[in-house]
């Protein structure tokens, strides 16, 4: 449960300081931060806080009942934010349900189809946030980032990774160099060549190459299922 709820934590804690998503009490950023920097927090706060980021809750939910964990498994969190087998258990029905139903959006009903994932690429590009416009280059920081690890400074990474480009139709651009904050109580020690994830410029997470595999994997489903909903 821990790893499942330190990684829940890592990948929703920038927007949720940004102001884009949780709960809205500003205890729960400093809680969270706390967590992050190893100090000691009850689980059970942690999971009642996590509990509150209803959308990102909502899709660990529906990809535990459908593998019969418990929704702040890693197995579960790790699927919802890079993507792996978990997700393709999920009934597209369910999903369909979960769109209308729970996010009360049934005009979206019509362009799930065999692409449409319970992943987070899907949410940014086919639902799209309940706080903000997403458009443009917002898409890209909002969907989960992946690159490589160009140069290491004091608190920020260089990296080279592949852009959303949001035109006609959706696609993945060529590699590009940008530059994305490093918080040293969520990734120790990154170093040139590992590849990485990323959350609205905040490094996540060293990836493995599976993890690699699986977050371009499921990005490239949703682009699909964008291009078609287009």
């Amino acid at each position: 449960m821990k790893q499942g709820l330190k990684t829940a934590v890592v990948y929703s804690v920038k927007p949720h300081q940004l102001g884009f998503c949780g709960p809205k009490n500003k205890n729960t950023k400093k809680i969270l931060s706390d967590y992050l920097k190893g100090k000691h927090r009850n689980e059970k706060e942690i999971q009642k806080i996590l509990s509150c980021f209803k959308v990102v809750f909502s899709y660990y939910s529906l990809i535990a009942k459908a593998n019969k964990l418990s929704p702040f498994d890693q197995k579960v969190v790790e699927s919802y934010w890079i993507g792996s087998h978990f997700l393709d258990k999920v009934k597209i029905s369910d999903l369909k349900r979960l769109i209308v139903k729970t996010f009360k959006r049934p005009d979206l009903a019509s362009f799930l189809n065999k692409f449409s994932r319970p992943h987070h690429s899907f949410h940014v590009l086919i639902v799209g946030s309940t706080s903000i416009v997403l458009k443009g280059k917002l898409l890209d920081l909002c969907r989960i980032g992946y690159g490589q690890i160009l140069r290491v400074k004091r608190d920020k990474l260089i990296i080279k990774y592949k852009p959303l480009i949001v035109r006609q139709k959706v696609r993945l651009g060529d590699c590009v160099k940008t530059k994305i904050d490093w918080n040293k109580y969520i990734i120790k020690e990154p170093k040139v060549g590992d590849w990485i994830s990323f959350h609205w410029k905040q490094a996540c997470q060293i990836l493995t190459l599976e993890q690699v595999k699986n977050l371009d994997y499921y990005t490239k489903l949703s682009i699909k299922n964008a291009n078609t909903k287009k």
